[in-house]
């Protein structure tokens, strides 16, 4: 799935299990506006109205900042049925772009891409340096990578 923000923007692709309503009522649990939460996340407060209400869906890095300013984790906001994770889901979890991914591990940015699509296979090596990176099993990344591959056509990783 992608968001649109305007008709000159580039696509975004949606965070997989992104939600919006956690996010949103983790702030206001903290009595906090969208002004403030944009401040002390180096945000601005449109930008977290536009997570909430849509139209658009947060850079990881960007809600890597706020879940922080928020005082919860990114599971909090990002909910995946464990069957249906993902690798960029792992990912997510460390608020990590693929380019810190990619520097983590010492692969390039192609690679990881590649793999979190699930259109390069996975080779032993790949598999243990991205288990360490993201604090997982070797058999929790194979699994992921295994569902991203068998996902049915136009299905986003």
């Amino acid at each position: 799935m992608t968001v649109d923000v305007n008709d000159s923007a580039p696509m975004r692709r949606v965070i997989r299990g992104f939600r919006p309503d956690l996010f949103a009522a983790a702030r206001q649990a903290r009595s906090l506006s969208r002004g403030e939460l944009g401040r002390l996340s180096d945000t601005t407060g449109v930008t977290i109205g536009r997570w909430e209400d849509g139209p658009n869906s947060p850079q990881i890095d960007k809600l890597a900042r706020a879940t922080a300013a928020l005082g919860i984790e990114m599971s909090d906001v990002i909910v995946v049925d464990p069957e249906l994770r993902f690798l960029s889901y792992w990912r997510h979890m460390k608020g990590w772009t693929q380019f810190q991914l990619a520097d983590e591990t010492g692969l390039s940015k192609t690679l990881v891409e590649q793999i979190e699509r699930g259109e390069r296979h996975l080779d032993d090596k790949v598999q243990a340096k991205l288990a360490a990176a993201l604090g997982i099993s070797e058999d929790e990344v194979r699994d992921a990578h295994a569902r991203v591959r068998a996902r049915p056509a136009g299905t986003h990783a």
